[in-house]
């Protein structure tokens, strides 16, 4: 019988994969709203949105990676950073789906995909905070991207 390598336990994993899909979520939608409001080519929304995601990906996952207790087995580490950086790169991603399309079918899709994404977010963090609180927690950060994206969209005008 050989050794098994200790695990991540699946909260945990969820947990790390929720922390990085709210900074993604968050980031994508202030640079869409920022753009929409900068009036961007579609392209450049699309464009924009993969080179914020996948360097700000890779950088999460390397600062997660040196963030972790040096106690954990490199196995346990490695499995918290990969759920933060799948959390993070398709919560960046996923608010921009209906662009690779379209504009219109772009800002059709966004709010779905955001309340869709701020519910699941929410919802997690209900756990140890309840709803009410988890539910303003997200949608006030939510909002700060927002605004702020279209604050800076809005001095290219």
């Amino acid at each position: 019988m050989s050794a098994s390598r200790p695990t991540a336990p699946m909260s945990v994993l969820v947990g790390q994969c929720i922390f990085g899909a709210v900074d993604g979520l968050n980031g994508a939608v202030g640079l869409i709203v920022g753009l929409l409001a900068a009036h961007a080519a579609t392209n450049l929304i699309v464009v924009g949105i993969i080179a914020q995601a996948i360097p700000s990906t890779v950088s999460m996952a390397g600062a997660e990676f040196e963030s972790d207790e040096e106690t954990e087995t490199r196995h346990v580490r490695l499995a918290k950073v990969a759920a933060m950086a799948i959390g993070f790169l398709g919560a960046s991603i996923a608010p921009a789906a209906g662009f690779f399309f379209s504009r219109h079918l772009g800002v059709a899709a966004l709010p779905p995909i955001c309340t869709t994404l701020l519910f699941a977010i929410s919802a997690k963090r209900a756990e140890r905070h309840g709803w009410l609180n988890a539910s303003a927690i997200s949608l006030g950060i939510f909002a700060a991207a927002v605004a702020v994206g279209l604050a800076v969209g809005s001095l290219a005008r």
